[in-house]
C-alpha cells in the first residue's frame, strides 16, 4: 500500500501537481526510533504555513531529493510546521505544540533545516533560511554527510569474527 501511495505521488508530481513526499512530522520518538533501526540522522524541516521560502525549498530541493533511493536510504526525513494546531510528539515521547518543540532548538526563522540522533540531539549546525537556492543542495550535502559521519563516529567498531 505504501508503495503504491508513493507512485501515485510520484505520478501526481509528473503532472505537475503540488503533492509532497515530504511526512508531516507529529511523532517524532517514531522517526528517532526508526533512524537508531536503519543507523541514520532525522532530518527535520522546520516550516510554517504560508512561508514562500519553506515551499520553494520543499519543491526545489527536499521533494526531489526524497525521490532518490540514496536519500532516503541514509536518512528520516520530516516537517514540522511551527504554526500548526495541535501537539507532536518530541524524540522523548512528550506531546508539545510545535512551536515549543522549535523553541528547544532556538528555531527563530523558517524554514530552519536540523539533523538529529534518534534520542533528539543535533548533530550539526542548523541550516537556517533558504538565501541562495543555488548552492542550498551543496550546504544540505555537507550537513547529511557531516551528519552521517558522527553517526558513525559513535557507532561501536563491528567485531571481527
Amino acid at each position: 500500500m505504501v508503495q503504491l501511495t508513493r507512485f501515485l505521488v510520484l505520478i501526481y508530481l509528473g503532472l505537475g501537481g503540488s503533492a509532497s513526499a515530504l511526512d508531516e512530522g507529529t511523532d517524532l520518538q517514531s522517526a528517532g526510533k526508526l533512524a537508531r533501526q536503519r543507523g541514520v540522522p532525522v532530518m527535520v524541516v522546520f516550516s510554517a504555513r504560508h512561508c514562500e521560502y519553506c515551499e520553494r525549498l520543499q519543491n526545489e530541493h527536499v521533494d526531489p531529493m526524497l525521490l532518490q533511493a540514496e536519500y532516503r536510504e541514509h536518512l528520516v526525513v520530516l516537517r514540522v510546521t511551527v504554526d500548526r494546531p495541535g501537539d507532536i510528539r518530541d524524540f522523548a515521547g512528550v506531546a508539545v505544540p510545535p512551536d515549543e518543540f522549535a523553541n528547544r532548538y532556538a528555531v527563530q526563522i523558517t524554514p530552519t533545516v536540523i539533523f538529529f540522533d534518534d534520542q533528539g540531539r543535533m548533530l550539526t549546525k542548523k541550516l537556517e533560511g533558504y538565501t541562495n537556492p543555488a548552492f542550498y543542495g551543496y550546504y544540505l550535502d555537507d550537513a547529511i554527510a557531516i551528519a552521517r559521519g558522527k553517526l558513525n563516529a559513535k557507532s561501536p567498531p563491528a567485531q571481527r569474527l
